[in-house]
């Protein structure tokens, strides 16, 4: 008999489309799964009241939504992924309604931010703003783990997140983001300069921060390169400027369409990722999607600086290309790769294990665990 599993997320929406839920949902319908997937539907965000922006508000519209959505529907597991908090709490409500196990994928978490936290916003007054972070933090915090205790079992994106999750629930397990091979391919494209390529948001440099590269190129000026970013807007004057300082041949881009970004990763030579050194106050277990694409385009990448830490070993494991820790050592990163490319005119990485880092892998990952609950 095919096993039935109800499947809650948040909107999916551009620019990124979930693809780790969608991924997910399509191979599970093909390995014979009975899936209802149930969206937050992005009207459903868009109420009139103020109150509706609310994240308790938020969760009981959505969790009346999802009972209209399943009337007369039994299901053998709940499985819920989320960025952060929503929607956990009518994943758990959900689960103990239809008595059956629930599975959380968490995507994101606050501890990965260290102290200081990840928020776009601020209040005016500092001290306010101080507080309210925390009561915020505080309260969805304990929301968080009384659902991921209730939880059969819980799944994450790196080790540092699967060790701290593991305080609430023992059962957690490690199921890296990834690229599908069916929309990233290896190509080799001949280009005529040698371009360093960013891809992805950039809400300040305080975290992510391309100094060290822009030092390693004001090194080497004579040479034929290039930097693209394609960020959008947020951080233009600090790029420019930082550019210009150094002497580097810089271009900021709007963000572009997901078809388009396989042929610029294609004609990159370099594709950059931008992290922090981990510390006990700082970032901890970001796993860029970028790293995981460029894997699959086959493409040498350049991590400033490295973590020292889950996305270093990955990179070490993978042979992705460096995690740099001083100037010196991406000046000759960049060096040796346009060698190559003087050479070849492109790049190409000999990278290994490609297929554990592809979402129809971590599909199966997901199945095991599903199937090993539906069978108790």
């Amino acid at each position: 008999m095919n096993k039935r599993i109800l499947i809650l997320c948040e909107a999916i929406e551009p620019p990124a489309y979930s693809p780790r839920i969608m991924t997910l949902n399509r191979y599970l319908e093909h390995a014979g799964w009975i899936t209802t997937l149930v969206a937050e539907p992005i009207a459903l965000r868009s109420g009139a009241h103020a109150w509706d922006s609310l994240p308790t508000f938020r969760e009981k519209r959505y969790f009346d939504y999802v009972q209209q959505q399943i009337v007369g529907l039994s299901f053998d597991l709940v499985f819920c992924s989320t960025y952060h908090y929503f929607p956990l709490q009518t994943a758990g409500k959900m689960a103990q309604l239809l008595h059956c196990p629930l599975v959380t994928d968490l995507r994101d978490i606050r501890e990965q931010w260290g102290t200081s936290g990840f928020y776009t916003r601020s209040l005016s007054c500092s001290w306010l703003d101080k507080i309210a972070k925390h009561l915020f933090d505080s309260y969805h915090l304990r929301q968080r783990n009384r659902v991921l205790r209730q939880a059969a079992a819980v799944t994450t994106v790196s080790p540092w997140h699967q060790q701290t999750l593991s305080r609430f629930n023992p059962h957690c397990h490690c199921i890296y983001n990834g690229f599908d091979p069916n929309e990233i391919q290896p190509n080799d494209t001949p280009s005529d300069t040698f371009r360093i390529v960013y891809l992805g948001q950039l809400h300040s440099l305080e975290k992510r921060n391309p100094l060290m590269l822009f030092e390693a190129l004001a090194q080497i000026p004579e040479l034929n390169i290039h930097v693209d970013f394609y960020s959008g807007q947020t951080c233009t004057e600090e790029l420019k400027k930082m550019a210009l300082s150094h002497h580097v041949s810089l271009t900021i881009h709007d963000y572009v369409p997901r078809e388009q970004i396989e042929t610029i990763m294609q004609q990159a030579s370099i594709l950059l990722i931008l992290g922090q050194k981990a510390t006990p106050q700082g970032a901890h277990g970001i796993m860029t999607t970028k790293f995981f694409e460029g894997l699959g385009v086959e493409k040498p990448q350049l991590l400033v600086e490295s973590d020292g830490e889950c996305l270093a070993q990955a990179f070490d494991y993978t042979h992705a290309g460096l995690a740099a820790t001083s100037v010196e050592e991406i000046k000759q990163f960049i060096l040796d790769r346009y060698h190559e490319w003087q050479t070849k005119g492109f790049t190409r990485q000999a990278v290994q294990h490609k297929a554990e880092f592809t979402r129809q892998y971590q599909a199966q990952q997901f199945e095991q665990i599903f199937l090993s609950l539906c069978q108790k």
